[in-house]
């Protein structure tokens, strides 16, 4: 640092290989690539990004795709390489990602037969698809909330309009999402706003565009300065079993509080399973454990409000704890409605 008698503030700094510092979300992506066909691989880091899934280009989208991730801040991204371009290898590739810690999957496909394979892949994990989402393009044919009428999943979110970097053609509106969403740590406001960390150019959308595609379920990004913003969160699904609209789960706060609350309640009680002994008085312990914990959930902001807690052995086995938990998911304020009554 230069050395001065002046008044005043003086800044000394180094920049190193991007990376996050904070724990996030791991992101996996399956796409195009440069290197090994049909093998997981992993970076921690954008300079092990580069040296493992190769540098960015048009001929690399895997390579392109974990360098916009670690931009945005992720800080482990699992990339796979399908064997060629049909569905079958995508789907092959998709699966073998599923064995691996991965939170966030995104891909450089947009075929819609292979979205079905990511939403049933999803859902047959059952109670292990906590806390996974797929991100998906909605750069296919056809509108992108008829898309999202069809995948109708809470887990899956599209993203659209087409995003860019200077002097590139990938789209890279679902890295840019899947990057918010990992490491974002309000989960009870949508991430409405977030505004990405890269620079990008967004395709412009009318207004009335907006309101139809984030009402049925279509995660829509604009341009702001330089970057892209979200304008509000929202997951695919918007309707129930028989077709109708239900708009319980089109907030992405829901899925994500609900994934939030499940996961640190079968924390707590996996403490208890093997120390706890049956009886009134092993219930009463294990409701209070479950009463700090939504009480703590509560005080967070997470939830509003929460029932008892209702625990019980079963009849058939009374080495199996019963636990039923209700509660009420705490979510900001999307939009604020004024009117004005002016006397004059």
């Amino acid at each position: 640092m230069t050395e001065t008698m002046r008044p005043g503030i003086y800044v000394d700094y180094q920049i190193y290989p991007l990376s996050s510092q904070q724990q996030s979300k791991t992101v996996g992506v399956i796409a195009q690539g440069t290197g090994d066909k049909n093998k997981v691989l992993k970076a921690s880091s954008l300079e092990e990004a580069h040296r493992v899934f190769g540098p960015s280009g048009t001929e690399n989208p895997l390579g392109t795709l974990a360098e916009v991730l670690f931009s945005e801040g992720v800080s482990v991204v699992y990339g796979i390489s399908p064997n060629g371009s049909s569905i079958s290898f995508y789907s092959v590739a998709f699966h073998n990602l599923l064995q691996e810690p991965v939170d966030i999957f995104i891909t450089d496909q947009t075929d819609p037969l292979f979205y079905n394979s990511v939403k049933k892949g999803l859902e047959d994990l059952g109670e292990n698809a906590v806390g996974k989402y797929a991100v998906l393009l909605s750069q296919s044919s056809g509108a992108p909330e008829e898309l999202a009428k069809t995948l109708n999943y809470e887990r899956i979110l599209l993203a659209y309009p087409k995003m860019t970097r200077q002097d590139e053609s990938l789209d890279l509106s679902s890295a840019v999402l899947a990057g918010m969403l990992s490491v974002s740590e309000e989960i009870t406001g949508n991430l409405n706003g977030t505004v990405s960390v890269g620079n990008y150019t967004v395709s412009k959308l009318q207004e009335d565009q907006v309101n139809n595609l984030l009402k049925n379920g279509v995660c829509v990004l604009e341009q702001s300065g330089s970057h892209g913003e979200l304008i509000r969160g929202v997951t695919t699904k918007t309707q129930d079993e028989d077709g109708n609209a239900d708009y319980t789960y089109r907030n992405l706060s829901v899925p994500l509080i609900a994934d939030r609350v499940v996961t640190e309640l079968k924390e707590v009680l996996q403490t208890r399973i093997n120390a706890a002994v049956g009886g009134s008085v092993a219930l009463s312990s294990l409701s209070s454990l479950i009463v700090c914990k939504l009480e703590a959930l509560q005080e967070e902001g997470i939830l509003f409000s929460y029932r008892t807690p209702k625990l019980s052995l079963s009849e058939e086995d009374q080495s199996v704890c019963i636990v039923e938990v209700a509660f009420t998911a705490a979510q900001w304020f999307s939009q604020i409605y004024l009117t004005a009554h002016i006397s004059v």
